[in-house]
């Protein structure tokens, strides 16, 4: 299920190649972890400056109920 929610980098860690992992309190579902694939390629278009701490993002993202870490879509 897909969720639209505004929120706040509360952490932002490297993992991998190209992909962070973000703690972010969002407005609906309090602290929530998410992965973001492809964040720090050269050419994305969603730049890794955009989820430095304390930055206030609004994105979509996936909702399943039976992991820890969620993937954000956009």
């Amino acid at each position: 299920m897909l969720f639209t929610t505004s929120g706040i980098i509360l952490r932002s860690v490297k993992y991998s190649e190209t992909s962070l992992i973000l703690d972010v309190f969002t407005r609906d579902f309090g602290v929530r972890t998410f992965i973001v694939s492809g964040a720090r390629k050269k050419n994305s278009t969603t730049g890794a400056a955009l989820f430095q701490v304390g930055n206030i993002i609004e994105f979509v993202a996936y909702n399943r109920e039976n992991t820890k870490i969620n993937r954000i879509k956009e």
